[in-house]
């Protein structure tokens, strides 16, 4: 059984209180590297089971992370270990376990967010982030959603006849007028 676990206390949390608070112990969280950021090419953000943020890995846990998130281990599952209160804040601690089959984890952790590895052929490593089990070139419409769409093509398809009425009175009007 190949299997790692790592804890972290989530950095920068102090911006992220609101969604902090309302953290349980053994909550899911999802980790998705941000390899766009700004301050750390190696950024990884932790977010909780809503997909709120609630924080990053620290930067000196990354590097090790990502590499677990990769190649070494494809499959992880994370939730909150505890909830620290410093200085009226609230800082989670995280539980990781990485392993590379999904029977390994000690707990089931549903694909949310999940995170698509490629490898480039020049070396570099592309990530892409996908939500839920949809395909990224498919958007999954739900009901309220449908409703929306039906009644914006209802409002369409009715403007569009007054306009033709409206149009076609005009027309055969000034056909009379002209007799």
């Amino acid at each position: 059984m190949a299997i790692k676990e790592r804890t972290f206390e989530v950095a920068g949390h102090f911006r992220f209180q609101d969604e902090c608070s309302t953290l349980k112990v053994g909550d899911l969280i999802y980790l998705v590297p941000e390899p766009d950021n700004e301050h750390d090419e190696n950024a990884i953000r932790a977010y909780s089971d809503n997909g709120e943020v609630i924080g990053y890995v620290p930067m000196n846990d990354n590097e090790e992370y990502l590499k677990f998130l990769g190649r070494t281990f494809t499959n992880y599952c994370a939730r909150v270990k505890s909830l620290n209160k410093i200085d009226n804040e609230i800082q989670p601690e995280v539980e990781v376990f990485f392993a590379k089959t999904e029977e390994e984890l000690p707990f089931p952790q549903p694909p949310k967010i999940r995170l698509h590895t490629t490898y480039e052929s020049g070396g570099g490593v592309s990530y892409e982030i996908r939500i839920g089990n949809s395909n990224p070139n498919k958007i999954k419409l739900n009901g309220t959603a449908i409703v929306v769409l039906l009644i914006l093509s209802v409002v369409f398809i009715a403007v569009f006849f007054m306009v033709f009425w409206m149009t076609s009175f005009t027309i055969t009007r000034c056909n009379y007028s002209n007799h």
